[in-house]
C-alpha cells in the first residue's frame, strides 16, 4: 500500500486518519480536553444547516470520529471547531454557502411545484411538498434573523 504524502509533515494524534479523514475534510489542529483526551479536529465544509459539519477524530480506526452539524450538538469540542474556524474567518462563510444552498434548492423546489397539475399537487407528493414547506419556513426564519 503506497503511503500518502497527506499532512506528511503535521504531528498528528492519530497519523491514520490521513488516509480516512483528512483526504476530504479541511485539518485545523489537534486538541487536549481538560481531562487529557487528545483530538484531532477539522471540518467539512457543505451540508447541514450551518454548512460546516466537525470532523473530531479520537482514534487510529476509521470509525473514530464524532461528525455533524456543528450547531446541533452540545458537546463543547464542536465550539472549539467553531472557534477555529472563526479564527481563519471561515466561519462566516460556512454559512453562507449553506443559505445559497438553501436559496437553490428553494429555487429548484418552486420551479418543479410550477410545473405540477393541480391532481398532482393533491396526491403522491407529499413528501415533496413538505419537504418545500420546511425549507421555505426555514428561508423566511432566515431572513427575518437578518434583518
Amino acid at each position: 500500500m503506497e503511503q500518502s504524502n497527506l499532512l506528511a509533515n503535521v504531528d498528528l494524534n492519530y497519523p491514520s486518519a490521513r488516509e480516512w479523514m483528512w483526504d476530504y475534510c479541511m485539518y485545523l489542529g489537534p486538541y487536549t480536553d481538560d481531562k487529557g483526551h487528545k483530538y484531532d479536529l477539522g471540518v467539512w465544509i457543505g451540508g447541514h444547516d450551518t454548512g460546516a459539519s466537525g470532523a473530531i477524530v479520537y482514534g487510529n480506526e476509521p470509525g473514530n470520529y464524532l461528525s455533524g452539524d456543528l450547531l446541533r450538538f452540545t458537546n463543547p469540542i464542536y465550539k472549539v471547531v467553531i472557534e477555529r474556524l472563526e479564527a481563519l474567518n471561515m466561519w462566516p462563510t460556512a454559512k453562507m454557502i449553506k443559505d445559497a444552498e438553501t436559496a437553490e434548492l428553494l429555487e429548484r423546489a418552486e420551479a418543479e411545484l410550477s410545473n405540477l397539475t393541480p391532481e398532482e399537487k393533491a396526491i403522491g407528493h407529499d413528501s415533496f411538498m413538505k419537504n418545500y414547506k420546511r425549507l421555505k419556513a426555514e428561508a423566511v426564519l432566515k431572513y427575518e434573523a437578518s434583518k
